[in-house]
């Protein structure tokens, strides 16, 4: 499966808390049943929050990883196909993460990972 991704999105004004929020926008080529993604950042992140491409919060369903350098997000609650969570294919979001600092981080990969969080290969 692949994730394509990029941070070429018109970025947010800095939250009043003096953090500058960055959006990354992506897609999957392929559904992804268990509907986790990982945002790697160069240095610790947090994640802000998941909105469609019209700027719309779709939910906060995240976590930061246990290194503190990604951000996960997870759509589980938002797509239910029958019993499962099934992330779409070919269908753009927005996951918005700020780094720990007041500087803007810089988004290295976003990986699928799944329910346990271990990174898809």
């Amino acid at each position: 499966m692949g994730v394509h991704w990029t941070t070429n999105t018109p970025q947010l004004p800095g939250a009043p808390d003096g953090h500058f929020d960055l959006a990354v926008q992506f897609y999957t080529d392929t559904p992804w049943p268990e509907g986790k993604f990982k945002v790697v950042c160069d240095r610790p992140c947090d994640p802000v929050a998941i909105r469609d491409t019209h700027g719309l919060g779709v939910g906060k369903p995240f976590a930061t990883t246990d290194d503190g350098k990604g951000a996960i997000f997870d759509f589980g609650n938002i797509f239910i196909s029958g019993a499962k969570p099934v992330f779409p294919s070919l269908t753009p979001f927005i996951l918005e993460v700020e780094g720990k600092d007041t500087q803007l981080v810089k988004v290295l990969d976003v990986k699928p990972v799944t329910a346990q969080g271990v990174e898809k290969k």
